[in-house]
């Protein structure tokens, strides 16, 4: 098990190696060679390698906040509580993902190496204070580079094995002879090797043939026995004999485990049910009585992901129930691509096990089927014409799926196919899925009554079913919600309660949310439904329309970019005294967006918003007298003005607090 394992793009393979040498130096087990293994093949190698160590050091920059793989490498070690991000260039602090703005964040541009480099000290002191003291002893540098040599040769090793075109056990066996029981990969080794040996094992010989008078009675019972043990579990599946003995408690949990991961109130995150209940121990108890069953492991496999921090795991129980040809395990491990989770953001991929689960008969993964053509325009070789597209929606909506019922709405909202634009059709399809619990239902029927498209306008009753799917921290419903809040549409105006909602979407990935409130979305998945949402916010006239076609205009998306524009739509909106308008301008003036740079101007936005509490504006005023751009440095002015937006959840600024609070803290612009 390896004590640390860093995380970096491989452009930057130069500070990764310096900091593995004084690691090991140190006394420390580093694994830093991963970009050797990078990949979607050796998925199972990294995932392995990173979920036994012990600590995770992530090496932002400017170039690794694009990268998928550090992305989702580093969304691993935060889920395990073990991520220890480090700056290695000039990467300002909201330009980190959002989840890592919250965590205490060291610097280490400009370091060569040298021990007593502020950024190091803090670092080993991270280490240190999660570790221990290191289990090791220390090195000297040509020690530690020989030790490092070593683990690259073994990766290097490793690689040429895994990517030879036939595998072979022999040249598993030949890694364990080599690098021991202790080897990075030893236990995927022996596991490897232990599945060739099953493949290659010749088939069993027949032996003796059974009369009629033997077989027809054992047929009968068998064939009676599975038909009983088919109708009390459900699933489709024959089970053996002895299944027809189960207690019946076990049978009402598998049937409770069945009845879950049916359920149409799902989690943003995963889009899989919300975990409630005794579904975890019902589904365990399912797996651990029926293990022959696919689609028990699936359901088992999606109570792990939605528990989080067992990836691997969930991993593990999907592909042994597809094995077993289990639609629901196909479905899971779909999930898990489609929407990021310990695996990295794969429409192909997703779109060919939605498939698998749609042809062995289920019927939400026709539905998500549909609804990632229909975000992504098509899934090669999958559903690529909108015919295809639509027959897929049809058919989860046939067969009563909520989720399909959600698909069938956006169909007729958004005139897919040629279809006219049939609000009142897709109204009803919304309700359907809403009357089943779908949060996704109740959102879409909420915009449409908070419009009066195809329904009776009803304000109140928007809100009140956004909050019903705030609640479970969907970050679509706390973005309408905030945006409802801003207005004030059915409910009392509070900009400054809309801003702690956005900060909450934006912290979920909201690709609005973060445009509103002026986040790098970079990395962002956009969807058709998304596009829609912010054509009508652009064009809805109001405060949030003005910020957003500022937005718009400003980053250049869905339009030609026109700072000119931009800044003066920002204007406008913060003449009306709106707070977040205020902030949208200020941020505009500090970055100098088309050439028209004045801090000045942007600090007199910012505190005018700041002074309404506006968790943004109080921010960035601190920003600027903490960095003295343009204002003297005044740190005792720029905690007064981070603690109270701390205090309403903004991440940057409890960053900010907790750098300040080190003696060799500086500021990183």
């Amino acid at each position: 098990m390896p004590d640390i394992f860093i995380s970096y793009k491989k452009e930057e393979r130069t500070v990764a190696v310096q900091l593995a040498t004084r690691l090991t130096e140190a006394g420390y087990d580093v694994w830093w060679d991963a970009a050797l293994l990078a990949g979607e093949r050796f998925e199972d190698e990294i995932a392995a390698v990173l979920m036994d160590s012990r600590a995770v050091i992530i090496l932002w920059s400017r170039k690794s906040v694009g990268s998928d793989w550090v992305k989702a490498e580093a969304e691993t070690a935060r889920q395990q509580k073990k991520a220890l991000p480090a700056v290695i260039d000039d990467l300002p602090i909201d330009g980190l993902p959002l989840l890592f703005r919250g965590l205490h964040v060291t610097y280490l541009s400009g370091w060569e190496g040298e021990p007593d480099h502020p950024g190091y000290t803090e670092l080993m002191k991270a280490l240190h204070d999660r570790l221990g003291a290191a289990k090791g002893p220390e090195l000297s540098a040509p020690q530690a580079e020989a030790k490092l040599a070593k683990s690259v040769d073994e990766a290097e090793v490793w690689a040429a094995i895994v990517s030879a075109p036939n595998e072979s056990a022999d040249e598993y066996r030949a890694y364990l002879k080599r690098f021991g029981p202790n080897g990075r990969f030893a236990e995927l080794a022996q596991l490897r090797i232990a599945r060739l040996e099953k493949k290659d094992r010749p088939a069993r010989k027949r032996g003796r043939s059974w009369s009629p008078a033997i077989i027809l009675p054992l047929l009968a019972v068998v064939l009676v026995a599975a038909l009983i043990g088919g109708f009390y579990l459900r699933d489709g599946s024959f089970r053996l004999v002895t299944d027809m003995f189960v207690p019946a408690e076990v049978r009402e949990a598998a049937a409770r485990c069945t009845a879950w991961s049916n359920s149409a109130r799902t989690d943003w995150a995963t889009g899989l049910p919300v975990l409630e209940g005794s579904a975890a121990s019902d589904c365990a108890l399912a797996v651990e009585k029926f293990p022959a069953s696919g689609d028990y492991l699936g359901m088992l496999a999606m109570v792990r992901i939605e528990q989080g921090g067992h990836g691997d795991e969930a991993i593990a129980l999907a592909n042994r129930g597809i094995d077993r040809n289990g639609a629901v395990a196909n479905f899971a491990l779909a999930s898990m691509y489609d929407k990021g989770v310990s695996l990295p953001y794969d429409a192909a991929r997703a779109g060919s096990y939605f498939k698998a689960a749609s042809d062995l008969g289920m019927a939400r993964a026709s539905a998500r089927l549909c609804l990632l053509a229909i975000d992504d325009g098509s899934v090669p070789g999958i559903a690529e014409t909108p015919d295809q597209i639509t027959a897929f929606c049809d058919k989860a909506k046939d067969a009563g799926d909520a989720l399909g019922q959600v698909a069938s709405g956006y169909l007729f909202e958004s005139g897919f196919n040629g279809r006219s634009v049939d609000y009142a059709g897709a109204a009803e399809f919304y309700r359907r899925a809403a009357d089943q619990g779908s949060l996704d239902g109740q959102m879409l029927l909420g915009s449409l009554l908070q419009r009066g498209l195809g329904v009776d306008r009803d304000e109140a009753r928007a809100v009140g079913l956004y909050s019903k799917a705030a609640e479970t921290g969907n970050p679509e419903a706390l973005r309408r919600l905030a945006i409802s809040y801003e207005l004030g549409w059915g409910v009392p105006q509070d900009v400054n309660h809309a801003a702690q909602l956005y900060e909450t979407a934006s912290i979920r990935r909201d690709l609005i949310a973060l445009l509103l409130a002026n986040y790098s979305t970079s990395g962002v998945h956009a969807t058709a439904r998304l596009n829609r949402d912010i054509e009508w916010l652009a064009a809805s006239g109001s405060v949030v329309g003005q910020r957003m076609l500022g937005e718009l205009y400003q980053t250049g998306f869905l339009r030609a970019a026109d700072p000119q524009q931009a800044g003066s739509l920002y204007a406008q909106c913060a003449g009306t005294g709106n707070a977040m308008c205020q902030s949208s301008l200020g941020y505009f003036d500090f970055y100098g967006l088309g050439g028209m740079r004045d801090p000045a101007k942007a600090l007199q936005a910012f505190e005018a918003s700041a002074a309404q509490g506006n968790m943004y504006g109080q921010f960035w005023a601190g920003w600027i007298y903490e960095t003295g751009d343009g204002v003297p440095v005044d740190i005792d002015r720029a905690l007064s003005l981070y603690r109270p937006a701390a205090a309403q959840g903004h991440l940057s600024a409890i960053n900010r607090i907790a750098a300040l609070a080190q003696p060799s803290a500086s500021p990183k612009s």
